[in-house]
């Protein structure tokens, strides 16, 4: 299966063993290519804004995902950076909005862009554990049904790249593979990503007066992943531990 008109499209699994395709978002496909994808189990990362927004062809139109929107509950990612927010960084800003609501808003803002991709990662694995579980399940067994299947988010490489992280953690592929795997989505992008063609295009950030700069999170360098899965192992004990929380 080959989508000239999905950037980042590829199989997840080298060894092609089930029809599974990751991707960035599928919105300028020809009428050839959505006829390829008429009886292929499509699941749709972004938040439903974020995914209106967006100006798609007439053949994407007729496409029928299912909405699994890891980060709809765009509280409960920024209420899990705060919770991990050292004292000494969000003390004074806490006590401050108590008299300037923003205050701690921009503390967030400033975390979430010091720890670039990790923290971003964080967030997304802690608030949106549910929804991957969910996601997670319906993948394998969709898979062993042999059904083609292809999950995408905005750009096929933060959503995406992680859930496609733990598919292969699951199938037992090694980390090497893994960490290199999700590291090919920036030359695949280009290195031209736009800024505006990300989060900052759906309801994600929080209403303060400073935006998040979403040019800090262009391209999948190696140590995101890298950092990001020994975190999870740090954490939980193991990536078998997280998955078990998450379909719990």
């Amino acid at each position: 299966l080959q989508l000239e008109n999905a950037r980042n499209f590829r199989p997840v699994l080298p060894d092609g063993r089930y029809p599974l395709y990751r991707s960035a978002n599928l919105d300028n496909l020809s009428q050839e290519e959505a006829a390829l994808l008429h009886s292929a189990l499509l699941f749709d990362l972004r938040n439903q804004d974020e995914a209106a927004k967006r100006a798609k062809t007439e053949a994407s139109q007729q496409l029928r995902p299912r909405s699994v929107p890891i980060l709809e509950n765009v509280n409960s990612f920024w209420e899990s950076l705060r919770e991990e927010m050292p004292i000494s960084k969000s003390l004074l800003p806490t006590l401050i909005n108590l008299w300037d609501g923003s205050a701690l808003d921009i503390a967030l803002t400033q975390y979430l862009e010091d720890g670039r991709h990790h923290a971003l990662y964080r967030g997304i694995l802690k608030s949106g554990a549910r929804r991957i579980g969910f996601l997670l399940r319906e993948i394998l067994v969709a898979s062993a049904q042999n059904k083609t299947i292809v999950f995408y988010c905005q750009k096929g490489k933060d959503r995406t790249g992680l859930v496609a992280a733990l598919i292969l953690h699951i199938l037992h592929y090694e980390t090497d593979f893994i960490i290199a795997d999700y590291a090919r989505s920036g030359p695949l992008l280009g290195g031209d990503e736009d800024v505006k063609d990300d989060f900052s295009t759906s309801n994600f950030v929080r209403s303060s007066p400073t935006d998040v700069n979403w040019s800090l999170f262009r391209g999948s360098p190696p140590d995101a992943m890298t950092v990001t899965l020994t975190w999870i192992v740090s954490t939980f004990g193991s990536v078998e531990a997280y998955l078990a929380d998450c379909c719990d």
